[in-house]
């Protein structure tokens, strides 16, 4: 959501929306925990929760789009509410882990660029769009890299079944990323420098394909997430053009 305002302006409509967004997100465990609970004290703590975080997120949203004419966020909402339900049932049904859903996950909480980028420029053109498309395809490559690290870890450290398919599946993702990145860049004049925030990850997927130590540290690779992503949202912010 953050690298929408870095490469326009930071306005009142973007601090609301970023509210309404975090209150939102906020309400999606307790939901969860009132699906998955039947205890009736837990289920009261979950709804208790659920309509503190829930009513402030809608209020913010609405202020958002009435203050700007914003008739577009309600598209917006609408696709992210049908991916939060979407959502809620595959932890209800403890299938979060799943491919599947980690990619449902990051289209969800990436749709929050456009959405911000509307926001602040009141249309959606292919600048916005290709900010998009640059957000799912960065923080999507690390449902590959770990369902990879996964599979390897299962495998003993072999390149074979699961963990073949997973790795070529991940040298297939990262290539069509690249050429993709190339093509947006290419042909919507972005620096090329951009490129930049991308090379951490690559590196990062490059280490884990010539790894033979099938280990994973969960922490060190969280941390390590993180960190990409400061450098990404560095790069979008100082070589977006």
């Amino acid at each position: 959501m953050l690298s929408a305002p870095l490469i326009t302006k930071f306005t009142l409509e973007f601090f609301l929306l970023f509210l309404s967004f975090a209150f939102l997100y906020m309400a999606h465990h307790p939901v969860v925990s009132l699906v998955k609970t039947k205890k009736f004290t837990d289920r009261n703590e979950a709804l208790t929760a659920a309509i503190l975080f829930t009513v402030p997120g809608i209020i913010l949203g609405l202020a958002t789009i009435l203050m700007g004419h914003l008739w577009l966020l309600f598209v917006f909402g609408l696709i992210e509410s049908i991916l939060f339900i979407f959502s809620v049932e595959s932890f209800a049904k403890k299938d979060q882990r799943t491919f599947s859903n980690e990619l449902l996950i990051v289209l969800a909480l990436t749709l929050s660029a456009p959405t911000a980028y509307y926001t602040i420029n009141h249309t959606i053109d292919a600048r916005g769009l290709s900010l998009y498309l640059f957000n799912f395809l960065f923080f999507g490559s690390s449902v590959f890299y770990v369902k990879m690290r996964i599979e390897f870890l299962k495998s003993k450290g072999m390149w074979k079944d699961d963990a073949a398919r997973a790795r070529n599946l991940n040298i297939f993702y990262h290539i069509l990323m690249l050429i993709t990145i190339l093509f947006v860049i290419f042909t919507e004049s972005i620096g090329v420098t951009v490129l930049l925030g991308f090379v951490p990850m690559i590196v990062q997927v490059i280490a884990g394909l010539i790894s033979r130590t099938p280990r994973v540290n969960f922490t060190k690779l969280g941390v390590g997430l993180i960190l990409q992503s400061a450098i990404f949202l560095a790069a979008i912010a100082i070589f977006w053009q």
